[in-house]
């Protein structure tokens, strides 16, 4: 299901940028309209995810042995802390589905509106703030436990030369956690999601809380410039200017 889900993904965001740069529409109402600026916060975001979910492909041609994928992982608390991990990546695409409908307003009097707007602001403040904390906390406890895994170890000793016989210190201990995180697509994804969340989303939190704040109080209608309503506002602005 997870290789179903990156390979959608990997077709969604490169249809997007393919919309955007190579037929100047950008997909999402969020974004402004103009493909030289809002095609800018659609790179920022897709390009790293589109990295860490390709190179788990070719993560492993170098290594002299059997790749680690989910049939090394017997332990339930690895799988269930990467699948929350990963899961909470993909879940977020329900924001990006809302906007793309907000974009294309059919039908009419749906996705445009205040109830809308509310649920998708909060949601997207879930996103940039709850989903990647216990998603962090979901990738330490499967880092923490890489140390007893025994396919792990194994593999760590094999590709090192680290005997078999002596006991893991702190620098042994790095290079088979590494290792194995560059081997395994899964794990390899586990160690993207909150590097990326950490970088980009703080700032993508404070811009969504801030337009929640703004809608709640009234200070301003929510309508996002992608709109076909603000987008024709802004074509009339325009003209007058003129």
């Amino acid at each position: 299901m997870l290789k179903l889900l990156a390979v959608a993904c990997v077709l969604a965001y490169t249809a997007d940028l393919t919309a955007v740069y190579a037929f100047g529409v950008v997909p999402y109402s969020r974004c402004h309209p103009d493909p030289a600026r809002g095609g800018r916060d659609v790179l920022m975001h897709h390009l790293p995810v589109l990295f860490f979910l390709l190179a788990t492909f070719p993560a492993c041609v170098w290594l002299d042995g059997p790749v680690l994928t989910w049939a090394w992982m017997n332990d339930n608390i690895h799988k269930q802390s990467m699948l929350l991990n990963m899961g909470f990546g993909f879940i977020s695409s329900l924001n990006e589905a809302i906007m793309c409908m907000q974009v294309a307003d059919l039908p009419r009097g749906v996705w445009n509106t205040k109830l809308v707007y509310l649920f998708e602001l909060s949601y997207k403040c879930l996103i940039f703030s709850i989903f990647p904390l216990v998603s962090s906390c979901a990738a330490a406890r499967t880092f923490a436990n890489l140390r007893h895994n025994d396919a792990c170890a194994e593999l760590g000793r094999r590709k090192w030369s680290i005997p078999t016989d002596q006991s893991h210190g702190a620098m042994h201990t790095a290079q088979i956690i590494c290792t194995c995180i560059a081997t395994s697509p899964g794990l390899f994804g586990t160690t993207g999601y909150p590097i990326f969340s950490a970088l980009i989303y703080p700032a993508f939190f404070r811009r969504a809380r801030s337009k929640l704040r703004d809608l709640i109080d009234g200070t301003a209608s929510g309508t996002p410039p992608g709109a076909p309503l603000a987008r024709a506002e802004a074509d009339a602005s325009a003209c007058k200017s003129r």
